[in-house]
């Protein structure tokens, strides 16, 4: 999963991996997690989704889309920038914070479930934290046992917490 992608997001991963190791973490990505809607957290998800078809494309194993857990109107950018430079709305599968963010919402549970058996987690939960109106903190336990807590660039607050 990769955790934000803001500009420039491909270049360092070129500059770190190389570009076949890229290749290789760009093909086996299986979500993309974006916070909230500064730019500094999404411009660079174009690339990278741009990429990720293309890296598909060299190897003869068929993986499924990644998933984009994201804003709502994060929609929005990807739907001009489909239009007017290059179509990459058939991808990624789009969920968006406010489903798994509402406890009430008739697609949150099977939503959560097909992110957990995506990533192989035995925990998933997203949170709302102090930043923008959208901003969302994650928390996830793998199937191994690690934790992962991510809030972005947010503020410490109670919400995320208590989440973990």
């Amino acid at each position: 999963m990769l955790l934000d992608c803001g500009e420039g997001t491909l270049h360092q991963m070129i500059t770190m991996f190389g570009r076949e190791r890229t290749n290789l973490i760009l093909g086996q990505t299986k979500a993309i997690f974006v916070s909230h809607l500064h730019f500094d957290h999404h411009v660079g998800l174009f690339s990278i989704l741009r990429a990720i078809p293309e890296t598909r494309a060299q190897d003869s194993g068929v993986r499924q889309r990644p998933l984009l857990l994201a804003p709502y109107f994060l929609l929005n950018w990807i739907r001009l920038y489909s239009k007017h430079v290059l179509n990459i709305s058939q991808d990624f599968e789009f969920i968006p914070h406010s489903v798994l963010l509402n406890a009430n919402h008739t697609a949150r549970e099977g939503l959560l479930q097909q992110v957990k058996t995506r990533l192989c987690l035995t925990d998933l939960q997203l949170c709302q934290v102090l930043h923008t109106k959208s901003s969302a903190g994650l928390v996830m336990q793998h199937n191994d046992g690690w934790k992962l807590v991510y809030s972005g660039d947010t503020m410490p607050c109670e919400t995320l917490v208590k989440a973990v």
